[in-house]
């Protein structure tokens, strides 16, 4: 598999589960005045989600792969992490 192709398809599986992690996060859903989820195993399974395709691509050994889905994805988490995030003050 190409580099170009390893990254992207980590770069959208890593995105949904970040995306899914917000979703369920306990503290957003409080501050957004949302039902609390009481099943706290979700949230960690999709911070798993968003984690294994970095494994992924070390265990094929794409270091260049890994490199540039390590950096779209920490982009991605933070544009995530915003979205939605409200002003104090």
């Amino acid at each position: 598999m190409s580099t170009l192709a390893a990254t992207l398809l980590a770069v959208v599986f890593s995105s949904a589960a970040l995306f899914f992690a917000r979703s369920v996060n306990p503290k957003r859903r409080r501050v957004l005045k949302q039902t609390d989820d009481d099943n706290p195993m979700r949230h960690r399974l999709a911070w798993l989600a968003a984690i294994v395709p970095g494994a992924a691509l070390i265990a094929l050994g794409n270091v260049a792969a890994l490199i540039c889905w390590f950096a779209v994805i920490t982009v991605i988490g933070w544009l995530v992490a915003m979205q939605g995030a409200r002003k104090s003050g």
